[in-house]
This record gives structure tokens, sequence and C-alpha cells, in this order.
């Protein structure tokens, strides 16, 4: 598997509803695994509600904030919310047996 389906199986796995794979995604927007490397999504993945509780996640975040701007982190902040949003629509759908565009 390549490292960009590796993120996209992930990430469809995050609209899915599956709480584990929001830690991945985040590591892989951290690192650049199969998607250009950025910040503040990875920061946003890591601040979702589906990962407060994911010791790796905060760690992870932890260790972010260290090395990010305090703009940067307010971004990642207001994209978490937006994207929780974004997320539970995609899991509703999901879970009502609708599609939902990527």
């Amino acid at each position: 598997m390549s490292d960009v389906q590796y993120f996209r199986q992930h990430k469809s796995f995050v609209e899915a509803g599956d709480s584990l794979s929001t830690y991945t995604v985040g590591l892989c927007y951290c690192d650049g695994i199969g998607v250009a490397k950025d910040p503040i999504e990875a920061y946003a993945y890591w601040s979702l509600r589906e990962t407060r509780d994911q010791e790796d996640a905060r760690w992870a975040r932890y260790l972010l904030e260290k090395e990010i701007s305090p703009e940067t982190k307010r971004l990642g902040e207001l994209r978490a919310r937006v994207l929780q949003q974004e997320l539970d629509a995609k899991v509703a759908a999901y879970r009502a047996g609708r599609k939902f565009a990527h």
C-alpha cells in the first residue's frame, strides 16, 4: 500500500466514525505521509473530541505545540471546530447509509 493509499484509507475510516484513525490522520498531516505536511490539519485532528482521550494524540499535540507559532495553534483550534462539524455530518450520513462528498 502506498503512503497516499494509507492516508486515504485512514481518512475514510475517520469519516465512517473510527476514532482511532483520527490520530493516524493527524500523524500523516504532521509528517507528510501520503499528503502534504500541514501542522494546522495535524493540530486540528489531534484536537477532535474523538482523540482527546487518546494518550498518543494528546502527547503528539503537546509536542507539536512546542514547534508551531501561536498563530498556527490558533488556526488549528479554529480548524478543529469546523472539522468536527464536517466529520459529525459525514459520520451521520455514513451511519444512515447515505453517500457523502469527499
